[in-house]
């Protein structure tokens, strides 16, 4: 029985380590999804396969431990009051499965899984091994990353956000998940500390000397990134950790006892806060050159943030659902910054995305989540001596560096297993991982003295209904492991089908398209793909309740609004097209593609004055050759000549090419 639970906890652990590395390693050449979607589907099957393997453990041992940290609690809780919110979302499947982000419940899930099994399965070397895999995986991602800065580009994937994306698709994430791996090197690279019974992880002179090497590379990444929250993630880190070390290392002892006798309390805070100071002034000199690029990120990051703190007021207790913010940022944007419109799926901020998501409830037990973990990482820095210190330090430094970068950034997959593993390392390294074990089922059976053991004993009937119940289980885990795949299935056959219809093959597009809707039912884009190759080959009814069914899913979408009020429009269903128009523009009421055909919908069914209401607003935001030429026609009808005209003539300065008013005007 014994080497069974040994097996199951190794093989636990070696699924945990290649969820860490492939996470951040993984991508598929996707035209829409080639980041976020494979890391997720990876570490949904890993953590699939550990909880098996659990249950299975389980089972066979014929008992059952609880993890009863408050750690574990309030990482259950968090999960919990998410599908909560997750149940009550105008949009459950999507709430459910995520949208480009990979941000719903069962990514959640997924991470809830994977930290458990780190409380049961990590333990002695099993958190130095996990940080080494965080070491291996940056270590990847921070050289594919230089390549970048360099003008080197190794995989020729099109789907290229900016300059320098390495494997995760974007600078921020990029900065994000170094700044998180720093001081994982800077622990690696430092000498050991007072020697232990125990042996010495980093006795090893390689691993010093790639620490050292990763850590340097790591800040020239950030900084060459130009990214807002890598270098403040960093520093943080940087000083826990090495803070810990120097309050351990016997080479400054003689130093620290000559600066407590030497200088009072206030003075070394003084001192303290100068070396602060002096490495914020580092820290500009390093970002002066790209400070207008650090504005540009943080200015639109206010209006993200006052959207989500408005969504939430207006759904205080179960919030929207994850991965919802989309649905609702055009209607809850209002200008806060000086940076232009732009749209956005996520309020860039983790605390206010969880607050959001699932209002009031959800959002305080993420906080609780935090300040537990916080607490746990205090205790056990307070408990623990020697290398053990040092290797909670480091998960610490880690977990230190990914809440700082949580307040600017999203919980893509990596940074958000990052978040959760990092918590579970560190309960465990603190040496604070009581379980409680509740046996189950029939209870094995204890010898008693004087009486020989039956040949049988009373496992014979156990072994055949567990044999049953381990064969339902690998079922049942197939099962899982198919759904599962079916968002990336569904990807890849939506892209067919957007590849066929731009070939002309509206019959092949059209197999592919409903293939994808049969997969990811939930997915606004699946069905918008299915109406658009269901009008090319004639089926306009069957296009029209693929268009509405679109606009169903995506209530936040105004151009998946307009497709389907076009489509009514066209079948003589006036009231249902006036409807949706008007919806479109609720939805998305800056988007200038919206706004234009509202507008020129409301002037076909003669409301003039609530198209001269949108036209003037959205005019108050800036013009436009199209949106001058409609208010040239709203004027002219309203038999306005003169101010027609000069509304035709701005239109035509700003572009001479507009036909309407060239005609007007010559007429």
């Amino acid at each position: 029985m014994e080497s069974i639970s040994e097996w199951g906890l190794r093989a636990q652990r070696v699924l945990l380590f290649a969820a860490v590395i492939g996470a951040v390693l993984l991508v598929w050449p996707s035209e829409t999804a080639a980041y976020g979607l494979p890391k997720a589907t990876l570490i949904a099957l890993t953590a699939l396969s550990a909880s098996l393997i659990g249950i299975a453990r389980a089972l066979v041992l014929r008992r059952v431990e609880v993890q009863m940290w408050p750690v574990a609690i309030a990482m259950s809780a968090v999960v919990a009051l998410m599908a909560v919110a997750t149940i009550a979302s105008p949009t459950p499947l999507l709430a459910l499965m995520g949208s480009t982000r990979q941000t719903g419940l069962v990514a959640y899930v997924a991470y809830l899984a994977l930290a458990l099994v780190g409380l049961r399965a990590l333990r002695d070397e099993g958190v130095t091994h996990l940080l080494r895999c965080f070491l291996v995986a940056g270590g990847i991602s921070a050289f594919y990353a230089l390549l970048q800065i360099f003008g080197t580009q190794p995989l020729p994937f099109t789907i290229l956000t900016t300059p320098v994306f390495s494997t995760l698709g974007n600078a921020n994430f990029v900065s994000g998940w170094l700044a998180i791996v720093a001081p994982l090197a800077l622990w690696a690279a430092l000498p050991p500390g007072p020697p232990t019974a125990q042996t010495d992880p980093k006795s090893d002179v390689k691993w010093r000397v790639a620490g050292a090497a990763l850590y340097l590379l790591c800040v020239i990444v950030i900084i060459g990134s130009r990214s807002i929250q890598g270098l403040p993630a960093l520093l943080a880190g940087t000083a826990l950790v090495l803070g810990v070390w120097v309050g351990q290392s016997q080479r400054w002892s003689r130093g620290r006892r000559w600066a407590t006798g030497r200088f009072s309390l206030p003075k070394r805070v003084a001192g303290v806060l100068f070396v602060v100071a002096v490495l914020g002034g580092l820290s500009a000199v390093a970002l002066r050159g790209v400070g207008p690029q650090i504005a540009n990120g943080l200015s639109p990051r206010l209006d993200y943030w006052s959207a989500a703190l408005r969504l939430t007021s207006d759904n205080p207790m179960l919030g929207t659902g994850p991965d919802t913010f989309e649905q609702y940022y055009p209607s809850y944007y209002e200008q806060v910054s000086d940076f232009p419109y732009e749209s956005t799926d996520n309020p860039h901020n983790v605390p206010l995305t969880m607050f959001s998501s699932g209002g009031i409830v959800l959002g305080v037990a993420y906080l609780g989540l935090v300040a537990v973990t916080g607490a746990t990482l205090a205790a056990g820095l307070r408990r623990q001596t020697g290398q053990r210190q040092m290797v909670l330090a480091a998960a610490g430094s880690a977990w230190v560096a990914y809440q700082v970068q949580s307040f600017v950034s999203i919980d893509i997959p990596p940074l958000a297993l990052a978040h959760w593993v990092l918590a579970a390392a560190i309960v465990v390294a603190a040496g604070l991982v009581p379980f409680r074990s509740f046996a189950f089922g029939w209870a094995a059976a204890v010898p008693q003295a004087g009486r020989p053991r039956s040949r049988r004993g009373v496992r014979a009937p156990l072994a055949n209904t567990w044999r049953v119940a381990l064969a339902i289980l690998v079922a049942v885990g197939l099962a899982t492991a198919v759904m599962l795949l079916r968002p990336m299935r569904a990807v890849a056959a939506a892209d067919r089908a957007a590849a066929l219809e731009a070939a002309g093959d509206s019959t092949a597009a059209l197999e592919a398209a409903s293939r994808a809707t049969e997969l990811a039912p939930w997915q606004a884009r699946n069905w918008y793909l299915k109406g658009r190759a269901l009008e090319r080959v004639g089926q306009v009814p069957e296009a029209r309740q693929a268009a509405e069914r679109a606009a169903e899913l995506a209530p936040g979408s105004g151009l998946y609004q307009l497709i389907a009020a076009e489509f009514a429009q066209r079948a003589q269903d006036h009231e249902a097209a006036l409807r949706l128009f008007r919806r479109a523009y609720a939805a998305d009421p800056r988007d200038g593609e919206v706004v234009l055909r509202t507008v020129r919908a409301l002037l076909i069914y003669a409301e003039r004055d609530e198209a001269l209401t949108i036209l003037t607003k959205a005019l108050a935001r800036g013009e436009s050759a199209d949106l001058l030429v409609l208010k040239g026609r709203l004027l002219a009808l309203d038999g306005r000549t003169d101010l027609a005209i000069q509304a035709y003539e701005d239109a035509l300065t700003l572009d001479p090419t507009q036909v309407e008013a060239s005609a007007y005007l010559r007429r």
